[in-house]
């Protein structure tokens, strides 16, 4: 019932849920949007969820609401992330553990609905969705 109402909540804000846990002290989610979510929307949704007659009554002396977007250490999940990202560097980890090229690292080039295009040193690798086990972005320190 909790977890219904926080989708119906981010569902009427457009915001994708990405991760929810709940115990009697706190709830937490990670929230994103197809353009990418600010601080502003953050405390909206949080307030929003503060403030709900569910979770008023789930949780009568008050929880702790904690409302986040993927940060660089959590792996890409949805394709507008990768959309998102294009010209960004990128390291993605294959389900085949026995390809050559695993991990790859380069930069998205393109995406498409069932694959993404890397750049690297080496050449294009075109890689599709079902082989990625997990990808991140990597931090690029200009010098």
């Amino acid at each position: 019932m909790l977890k219904k109402e926080i989708e119906k909540i981010l569902n009427d804000n457009n915001v994708i849920l990405f991760n929810y846990t709940a115990n009697k002290h706190n709830i937490k989610i990670v929230v994103d949007t197809i353009d990418g979510i600010d601080i502003n929307m953050i405390t909206k949704i949080s307030n929003q969820i503060k403030n709900s007659n569910i979770v008023n009554f789930e949780y009568p002396k008050g929880v702790r609401v904690e409302v986040s977007s993927p940060g660089l250490d959590q792996p890409l999940q949805k394709r507008f992330q990768y959309k998102r990202n294009i010209n960004k560097k990128i390291k993605v980890f294959l389900k085949n553990k026995d390809e050559i090229n695993n991990p790859i690292i380069g930069v998205i080039n393109i995406v498409n609905d069932d694959n993404i295009l890397i750049e690297n040193k080496n050449g294009f690798f075109k890689l599709m969705f079902d082989q990625i086990e997990k990808s991140f972005l990597q931090i690029e320190i200009n010098k």
